[in-house]
């Protein structure tokens, strides 16, 4: 029986031992990374801008609809329809609210939650606070 050679010498940076080191390391980063609290800082401006975007997303694709067959189902005690979104949509079907209450009462209720949200993230002084800049938007996503 013969023996080949290794194709990758152990000492070469491709050998499995390498591969496994370079494994390690990715983990090791991850792991440190997973734990690192970030926290971004919006001019209310700009919270709003987003706030208003993401509102208008989340009622074109169907939240409404949603929220109907939820109480049509027989949920209508279901905790999480108490949470922002949800709320405004029971009352807005309930009390026949038009669709602008319904969007200005969830952006408004969301930007409740975004200023109670970030006086607790404050408080919190592992947080790493970064102002935001042009550069987060392709992470972000459309304001």
């Amino acid at each position: 029986m013969s023996t080949s050679p290794d194709p990758t010498p152990s000492d070469s940076p491709h050998s499995k031992t390498s591969a496994w080191q370079v494994l390690g390391h990715a983990l090791h980063l991850f792991a440190v990374l997973a734990g690192l609290k970030l926290g971004f800082d919006f001019s209310k401006s700009e919270y709003e801008v987003r706030v208003k975007y993401r509102t208008e997303k989340m009622l074109s694709d169907g939240l409404i609809e949603e929220t109907r067959n939820i109480l049509t189902s027989g949920f209508e005690q279901w905790a999480p329809l108490r949470s922002v979104g949800y709320r405004e949509t029971v009352c807005y079907l309930r009390e026949n609210k038009n669709r602008n209450w319904l969007s200005e009462a969830v952006s408004q209720s969301t930007m409740k939650l975004i200023k109670k949200q970030k006086t607790w993230f404050k408080r919190d002084g592992t947080v790493l606070w970064s102002k935001h800049d042009g550069h987060l938007q392709q992470f972000l996503g459309p304001a």
